[in-house]
Parts: C-alpha cells; sequence; structure tokens
C-alpha cells in the first residue's frame, strides 16, 4: 500500500523541524516493510513498536502560499492473512516545531478483488464473476439483466402496441420522460416505484416531468413506467 501524507504551514513564520507521527496497524499491516518512496524535503525515519516517525529536520518550511507545502510518501506492505472486505484505516499526527499535533482525516481503504479480470474490483462491480457485467458494459435491454450495474435492467426505446409505435426517452432518464406516439392513439401512461405502487397515472400526454418524484425521500431513485391501451 501507499500512504501520501500531506503537511501546509498556515502559520505566521517559518517552521523549522516538521515531524509526521504514523500510528500503523501492525494487525493488517507488516511495519517492518515501510519504506519513504518520496518526500517533498530530505527527512529520516524511526520506527518505534506500532509508530513511525518521518523527521523532516531544519527545513524552514516557509508560510507563504506558494512554498508553504510538504508531504512524505511512503510505501508498506500488507499481511498475508488479510480477507475480502477488510478494512484498513489511517491517521497521522502532524507535528510543527513545539506546537500541539495537527491530525489528518483518517483514510479507509478496504481489500477488494476482481475475480473476473474485467478491471472493476468486487465493490462496483454488481457480478464479479462474469467479465460481460461491469459499470462500462452496454445494457442489453429486456432480458432480466442488470449489465451495467446501474440497478436496473434496460426496457426498450421502442414498443410496438398493437399497430401504434411508441418511442419512450430518454432512458434510463432523471428530469422529463418524453412518450412519442406514431399514430393517434389512446393510452394510459402510470408511474411505479419498486414496490409495484402507483407513482403517477396520466392519459395520452407525450411527457412526463420525473424530477419531482426523484426529489421526494419516499420515492426510489429507479421507477418504472407502463403504457396500456385505452
Amino acid at each position: 500500500m501507499d500512504y501520501l501524507i500531506r503537511f501546509e504551514n498556515t502559520g505566521t513564520d517559518s517552521a523549522v523541524n516538521i515531524v509526521v507521527e504514523d500510528s500503523i496497524d501492525t494487525r493488517v499491516l507488516d511495519i517492518s516493510t515501510i519504506n519513504v518512496v518520496d518526500s517533498s524535503h530530505p527527512c529520516f525515519t524511526l520506527v518505534k513498536g506500532n509508530k513511525v516517525s518521518f523527521v523532516f529536520d531544519q527545513i524552514y518550511l516557509p508560510f507563504d502560499d506558494e512554498n508553504n507545502d510538504g508531504y512524505v510518501l511512503f510505501e508498506i506492505k500488507l499481511l498475508d492473512d488479510l480477507s475480502i472486505g477488510d478494512t484498513i484505516a489511517n491517521t497521522a499526527d502532524i507535528f510543527f516545531d513545539f506546537n500541539y499535533p495537527i491530525r489528518t482525516n483518517t483514510y479507509s481503504s478496504s481489500v477488494v478483488t476482481d475475480m473476473d479480470g474485467d478491471g472493476y474490483n468486487n465493490i462496483v462491480d454488481c457480478d464479479d464473476i462474469d467479465i460481460e457485467i461491469n459499470p462500462s458494459a452496454i445494457e442489453i435491454s429486456n432480458n432480466g439483466v442488470d449489465e451495467n450495474c446501474d440497478g436496473m435492467d434496460l426496457v426498450t426505446h421502442v414498443h410496438e402496441l398493437s399497430i401504434t409505435i411508441i418511442n419512450i426517452f430518454p432512458n434510463p432518464a432523471i428530469d422529463i420522460i418524453n412518450i412519442d406516439v406514431e399514430r393517434q392513439f389512446n393510452y394510459e401512461a402510470s408511474l411505479y416505484d419498486l414496490d409495484g405502487k402507483i407513482i403517477k397515472s396520466i392519459q395520452n400526454t407525450n411527457q412526463i416531468k420525473i424530477r419531482l418524484f426523484l426529489q421526494e425521500s419516499t420515492y426510489s431513485r429507479l421507477m418504472t413506467l407502463k403504457l396500456d391501451k385505452k
């Protein structure tokens, strides 16, 4: 794993000595493998117990906006007994001279896998054993399979109902659904939520504004449109 820790002098004078202290979770990380890959200024590393300190000695970090930044990039190996789904959290303290430390945000990493080798890990890939299913896959309409992992199967854009051809677009939609009827045809358009409850029904409309329903917390962002002959 690689960690990049940044620091910034926001004081009113140069920071002579800066120490970045990181407490390593030795249950999941092998502290003996720590290696500094890069740093903004010369530094040396001290390891004591589960703590590693990156010491920037007498660097006189300026406090002007253009030159007051610094960083250390280090790598560390994971232990072999990790499992898929395990989370690794890391937080560091930054000491500017003799001031109280400034604590960084906690950064969490999860152990993932890409079993089907399609370039998407098991967190974003809804079927990690099928290479044809991933967030960049092309959705095939009406086959009951969510190829692109957006949470729904694509409904075909063109529907033949009786002798009339109806085009519904865009699909999926986030604002407005347009209904284009080729011939004179009486129909009712019904919008359903994922529980099968009707959200809205309207006859012979050529446009349904769905943004209003998407903004209401009681409705899912995924809805189904059904057309019935009248």
